[in-house]
């Protein structure tokens, strides 16, 4: 979205739905999420102050969930559009978060180990 901005106090509702560009394989997120903004005026500053809440679940603002399934025309490294195959159960592939976590604890292995070694042969 583009920013929105408020020039005085006062509650504003929104609903807010995931666009659907009808990419082919991709199954989109249907779901339309409340959105109240509501503007309060500090008496002391003078300032506005918007607070948002989400489906009156509070301020985390939803998730939209699409499954892609690969059609017949398309192959292991993605379809017409660069859109990548779909994983199990049909999500979308992994973007390598879980890769960058496995590295940095192996990272932090290594240099523990290396300075528990340099300790131990200072010692001795």
């Amino acid at each position: 979205f583009k920013s929105l901005e408020f020039g005085s106090a006062g509650t504003r509702r929104y609903e807010i739905a995931e666009r659907n560009t009808k990419a082919e394989g991709i199954s989109y997120d249907g779901r339309v999420h409340d959105v109240t903004v509501t503007v309060s005026l500090d008496s002391s500053t003078g300032m506005l102050t918007p607070q948002v809440d989400y489906d009156g679940m509070g301020a985390n603002p939803p998730t939209f969930v699409n499954r892609f399934t690969a059609g017949p025309h398309s192959s292991d490294s993605g379809d017409q559009h660069g859109v990548p195959p779909a994983g199990r159960g049909g999500h979308l592939s992994s973007t390598g978060a879980g890769a960058v976590v496995a590295f940095l604890a192996v990272a932090a292995m290594l240099v523990l180990t290396g300075t528990t070694l340099a300790l131990v042969s200072r010692r001795r």
